[in-house]
């Protein structure tokens, strides 16, 4: 069982119900999580949901991380999750303000290394708000398909070819992630 994913310049850690805190102050900031889905309740529902979740990670039916500095200073959040024998979903992406900016294409790189090569799943899928204007830019010249819109989301795929063409695109970010 994973418990650490490390890239070229971060840790990727299980989260606990000890990242409670921090997890809710991410999804507390408006702009930080203005196109995640919304929360209620406070600190104490974020520990409910954490306790609830690492019963799915038990199971390997997701795996929610905490996206850790080399000093192990939290900056974000990612989770790989609707895991099916062939597909895989990512999201719950935020990232603090203090985040460098590079941390969002080694997350990224991570997730996708992690579904594909740990999981050894052949494509995720996963949708955007039409109104995320930046992710969408991301995840278009990341090399993500659009398979469909509606009239609030993107609908997007990104299959082992892709992520094969990504690690070469940004091979400065990525390296052959250490997961223990």
């Amino acid at each position: 069982m994973v418990s650490i994913i490390r890239t070229r310049s971060f840790y990727l850690r299980l989260a606990s119900i000890w990242d409670a805190e921090f997890i809710f102050s991410l999804r507390s900031d408006p702009q930080i999580s203005a196109f995640l889905s919304k929360i209620s309740g406070g600190v104490e529902e974020q520990r409910r949901w954490l306790t609830e979740y690492k019963l799915r990670e038990a199971a390997q039916q997701e795996f929610y991380f905490v996206i850790l500095d080399p000093s192990c200073t939290p900056l974000g959040t990612i989770r790989v999750y609707d895991i099916t024998p062939e597909t895989f979903t990512w999201g719950s992406w935020m990232l603090c303000k203090q985040a460098p900016k590079f941390a969002a294409i080694e997350s990224a790189l991570a997730a996708y290394d992690f579904g594909f090569n740990y999981l050894g799943l052949k494509r995720c899928t996963f949708t955007v708000d039409r109104l995320n204007l930046p992710v969408c830019r991301f995840h278009d010249n990341f090399g993500a398909r659009r398979e469909r819109a509606d009239q609030k989301q993107y609908y997007y795929s990104f299959d082992q070819e892709g992520f094969a063409k990504a690690c070469r695109k940004y091979q400065k970010y990525f390296c052959t992630n250490k997961i223990l």
